[in-house]
C-alpha cells in the first residue's frame, strides 16, 4: 500500500515541503515504533520523504468498524497502552485506523501521532477511539468497558480518571 502526502496549494511551498517531510518521517517512525513495542502495524518497506511518500505492507481484512467486537477493542485497549508507555500517541485511533483479520488487530495510520508523556494526551486518544465506537456500534457499552479494562490491565490509572475529566467538557459530549 502506498501513502502519499500531496502537496496542498493553500499552503506556502516551504511550508507545504517541511510539512510533508516532517509528517512522513514521523509516522514511519510511529509506525515502526509501536511494532517494537508489540504493536501489530503495517511494515514501512519504504519512505521517499522528498515525495512524502510511505510504501507499507497491506494489513487485515477489513476495518474494524466492518467486525467491531470487545475481543478486538481490548486489543485495541492494549495496543494504546503499549504506546502510550513508549510516549507517544497514535492520535487518530477510530474504527477506520485499526484494520482486523481473523486472528489479529492492527493499528495502522500514525499520521497524526506524536511523542508526549501528558496524560491528557493519552487521554484523548482513549476519548477518540470510544467515540468513533459510539458512531460505529448499536450497543457500544460493552465494547467500552472491554476497552477501558483491557486498557487499565497495562496502562496508567491517571489516564483512565483523565478520560472522565475529558468526558465532562462541554466540547466532548
Amino acid at each position: 500500500m502506498t501513502k502519499r502526502r500531496v502537496p496542498k496549494a493553500y499552503r506556502h511551498p516551504d511550508l507545504d515541503d517541511r510539512l510533508r517531510r516532517d509528517r512522513t518521517v514521523l509516522e514511519a517512525r510511529l509506525t515502526s515504533a509501536a511494532r517494537r513495542q508489540g504493536v501489530p502495524t503495517p511494515v514501512v518497506r519504504d519512505v521517499d520523504v522528498p515525495e512524502g511518500t510511505l510504501v507499507l505492507r497491506t494489513v487485515g481484512d477489513a476495518d474494524l468498524q466492518a467486525a467491531l467486537s470487545a475481543e478486538r477493542a481490548r486489543d485495541v485497549g492494549r495496543h494504546l497502552a503499549a504506546i502510550h508507555e513508549a510516549g507517544f500517541v497514535h492520535g487518530d485511533p477510530t474504527t477506520r485506523n485499526v484494520r482486523v483479520d481473523g486472528e489479529r488487530t492492527y493499528l495502522i495510520d500514525f499520521g497524526l501521532g506524536y511523542y508526549t508523556d501528558d496524560a491528557e494526551d493519552f487521554a484523548m486518544d482513549l476519548h477518540v477511539f470510544e467515540r468513533s465506537v459510539e458512531g460505529t456500534a448499536d450497543d457500544p457499552d460493552p465494547l467500552r468497558e472491554a476497552f477501558e479494562a483491557a486498557y487499565a490491565d497495562r496502562g496508567d490509572d491517571a489516564v483512565l480518571g483523565r478520560l472522565r475529566s475529558v468526558e465532562g467538557r462541554g466540547r466532548y459530549q
